[in-house]
């Protein structure tokens, strides 16, 4: 086994694949099943590569801790051989090992990539950290000069905790996504707003069986930018079909195809912008829309959107979390977005 210092695709972020694998409780685990709690995922390669196999001992070392912390560990090893670990397992919920004999685990979080000419592999030991949602919030190469160990025990104990579950309450059908891009590519757009200034933002309105654009600011009042560089198009299309596009599926059953424009958008707080109650596929020309999108690229602010209907009138307010908050809602429901803030909130609006 060749061993690389770095390799992994994967990223802090990004959902982490599901898979079903031989392990030390069961020929067939469904990893999905640990969703709701805090993982460390290790993929160790081999026990004959010394940083692995002290990482794996310390690990066993703590499984008393992991247990009180409610945080189930999983190695994943490559090498046969490793199967006489078994005897290191005292408590069979919380620590477990994965057999990934034909490297298709590792190949999916790309710690190694399959060679043409079937000669070794290179392999890039790493633990992953994921939160309740199966996200990576931290990835730890293994190496021999870091206290790997303690670094990954402190990050996972930094995850906030769900709290107790509570009996459901009548809620508006929306989804809201914390951390779903990354600072450098928040500023990049709010980087292009500022440039540009944008310009006024209409709405749709069926005139004389034509969709039109409609300015009326005592209806909507927003700045946008069309968002037409190719670079950063990719870079906005690649993050959503890698980190969104899971999500809505899981929630909505539905998969999204394409997006119909990207505009970053500013509520001005000077002019008092906001967007009264409407809903976005009402026109020949956008009944087409299923879902509406807002990426927050800065955050602290207050108000939100606010979402009515029959049986339920709610207020949602993605950027009281900060930058990269993501919320989605099906177009069809009623809604108005009344943002209120000295920090000028501006969005990327799909």
């Amino acid at each position: 086994m060749t061993l690389e210092t770095q390799m992994t695709h994967l990223a802090v972020g990004d959902p982490a694949p599901w898979f079903t694998a031989a392990s030390t409780s069961s020929p067939r685990f469904h990893f999905d099943t640990v969703g709701g709690y805090r993982v460390v995922l290790s993929f160790l390669g081999s026990s004959k590569h010394q940083p692995s196999y002290q990482v794996l001992q310390h690990f066993a070392a703590l499984q008393s801790r992991l247990e009180a912390l409610k945080v189930p560990f999983f190695g994943v090893t490559i090498d046969p051989e490793d199967e006489g670990l078994q005897s290191w397992i005292a408590n069979p919920t919380y620590f477990k090992l994965f057999w990934d004999f034909d490297r298709a685990i590792s190949q999916q979080y790309g710690v190694c990539h399959a060679t043409p000419d079937g000669d070794a592999q290179p392999y890039a030991p790493t633990t992953f950290v994921l939160n309740q949602n199966l996200q990576i919030v931290g990835v730890f190469p293994i190496q021999a000069t870091t206290n790997h160990v303690e670094q990954v025990m402190a990050w996972v104990e930094a995850i906030p905790v769900f709290a107790p579950p509570t009996m459901a309450q009548r809620q508006a059908p929306v989804l809201l996504i914390p951390k779903r891009a990354r600072s450098r590519l928040c500023q990049q757009l709010i980087q292009l707003y500022e440039a540009d200034g944008g310009r006024d933002s209409g709405f749709m309105r069926q005139i004389d069986g034509k969709t039109v654009e409609v300015l009326d600011h005592g209806f909507k009042k927003r700045r946008d930018v069309l968002l037409e560089e190719p670079t950063m198009l990719q870079q906005v299309n690649r993050l959503l079909v890698q980190r969104v596009k899971p999500e809505i599926e899981k929630v909505f059953q539905f998969s999204i195809t394409r997006f119909e424009r990207h505009l970053v958008a500013c509520y001005e707080d000077t002019n008092q912008g906001f967007f009264n109650r409407h809903r976005d596929n009402t026109t020949k020309g956008t009944v087409h829309r299923r879902f509406a999108m807002s990426l927050n690229l800065n955050g602290g602010y207050e108000g939100g959107v606010s979402l009515v209907s029959r049986i339920w009138h709610a207020m949602v307010s993605p950027g009281a979390g900060g930058s990269g908050d993501l919320l989605l809602l099906p177009v069809a429901r009623s809604n108005a977005r009344h943002p209120r803030s000295s920090l000028r909130p501006i969005v990327l609006l799909l």
